[in-house]
């Protein structure tokens, strides 16, 4: 298993090198991405594939909104709906059964179905930090989802990814916790953070950062602290782009916990 010592200490370097006006996301990951091996670097694309998710269901259903963490850029997914060639294997077989007129997961919504295949495909990875990591934001995304429908008075199944046994009390439940207040140790803090959606925002970048943290931890020096690192760089990019003022004090913020972490494991 590679170590990535060098790389590690250098991330606050690489954080204080960026345009205090903006952060230029495809630098950073792409210094990153120059230092990892092949399978590692697989890795991380398995994270930034949850963004493509996104940009493919937008472009099939003609929305503008595009997210450029993703792998792939817009012209290059559009290439691929025409013609799949070069997205991963859940993609490809979305993209060939929607061609001949087949659902592979029945009742979903058009996004929901590329997040079905790209979830089912993860949540057995190998990988500890990318099994893990599927297996939360799973949760998240569908937690988000049930909620969502409710206040909107639409069925939860149809925008519910039923994946795992929280899913399915998700898509069901008619309880205010949907029956999973003694499941999910954050649901409490996303519901009743809900009406408010810069709130919710920040209380899921939260969340989202201190599960990273979690599921790292220990692993100072290996690929998990590099995955850990582009989950929180993601909250970043994303303020940036909604609220630069947050956006940079996020930064900051990431800047300063890298520190700390390496600071702990100098002590250690």
């Amino acid at each position: 298993m590679a170590q990535y010592y060098y790389l590690v200490a250098g991330l606050p370097d690489i954080l204080q090198g960026i345009p205090k006006k903006g952060l230029l996301y495809d630098q950073v990951i792409e210094e990153i991405n120059d230092e990892l091996t092949d399978s590692d670097r697989n890795l991380l694309s398995l994270i930034r594939y949850r963004f493509d998710c996104d940009n493919l269901a937008s472009l099939i259903e003609g929305k503008k909104d595009f997210d450029s963490r993703g792998m792939f850029s817009r012209s290059e997914l559009e290439q691929e709906i025409a013609s799949p060639d070069q997205t991963p294997q859940f993609m490809k077989e979305f993209l060939e059964s929607r061609k001949e007129g087949k659902e592979l997961f029945q009742g979903l919504g058009v996004k929901e179905q590329i997040l079905a295949g790209y979830y089912s495909t993860i949540l057995e990875h190998k990988n500890a930090f990318i099994q893990e990591w599927a297996s939360f934001e799973l949760d998240l995304t569908n937690v988000i989802a049930a909620k969502s429908a409710r206040l909107l008075e639409l069925p939860a199944e149809k925008s519910v990814i039923q994946l795992n046994d929280n899913a399915e009390k998700l898509a069901k439940s008619s309880a205010s916790d949907f029956g999973l207040a003694g499941h999910i140790g954050w649901l409490d803090t996303v519901l009743s953070n809900f009406g408010t959606p810069k709130k919710l925002e920040m209380a899921i970048d939260t969340i989202c950062w201190q599960k990273a943290d979690e599921i790292s931890d220990g692993n100072w020096f290996g690929i998990e602290a590099i995955l850990a690192f582009t989950v929180k760089l993601n909250t970043v990019a994303r303020w940036i782009q909604l609220d630069p003022e947050v956006g940079l004090e996020r930064l900051n913020d990431l800047l300063q916990n890298i520190k700390s972490m390496a600071q702990n494991e100098k002590n250690n």
